[in-house]
């Protein structure tokens, strides 16, 4: 009975510790997320206070179909991308888990491929150039929601890129043998043949 509550406080030890690393790995990423939607903040209070945003009767129209495209269209391709990098990183996790170098080293170097980043890139451009320029009532609101944007898209940017990138997570190198790492990918394949 003593070693099972040994080992449940051992588990709830090396949780906390994971939780505190991840916290510690993971503020940076929403500091540099925050400080990138402030600047853009302060580009839109400019915009506003210089009186370059679109006129007012646009508001309705064609800026608003806009917005609203982009948003739907990043909504839907940043969904396909973090669901993709998440999927795959549950899948190289249960691979070091299970021993299973083939399953960990057929994930280890996948990367999301470009084509799927230059989609994610156009609408979050034509989002936050969109809301911008869109003609707000008070500068204050305008200011608040361009940082909100900004600041939710640079998030998914950051996580997700943070956890397509496999080498960059601590808890896989401190839980996978070290050669795994350094194993040609190809010729470990080739040889299997």
């Amino acid at each position: 009975m003593e070693n099972n509550s040994i080992s449940q406080k051992a588990i709830k030890a090396e949780i906390r510790k994971r939780h505190k690393t991840t916290i510690k790995k993971n503020i940076p990423l929403l500091l540099k997320a925050s400080f990138i939607g402030m600047i853009f903040g302060i580009i839109q209070y400019l915009i506003n206070y210089f009186n370059l945003s679109f006129p007012r009767e646009d508001e309705n129209s064609l800026l608003f179909i806009l917005i609203v495209f982009s948003f739907f269209a990043y909504i839907f391709f940043a969904g396909y991308a973090a669901n993709r990098v998440l999927e795959e990183s549950k899948e190289i996790g249960m691979a070091m888990l299970t021993d299973n170098k083939d399953k960990f080293l057929a994930y280890r170097d996948e990367r999301l491929p470009f084509i799927i980043h230059l989609p994610i890139a156009i609408t979050s451009f034509a989002l936050v150039f969109s809301v911008l320029f869109f003609p707000y009532p008070e500068k204050m609101i305008g200011v608040v929601t361009v940082f909100f944007v900004v600041a939710i898209i640079m998030t998914i940017f950051f996580v997700t890129n943070e956890i397509d990138q496999y080498e960059h997570s601590t808890w896989l190198k401190e839980k996978t043998p070290p050669d795994w790492w350094e194993i040609d990918i190809e010729k470990h394949f080739k040889n299997k043949k």
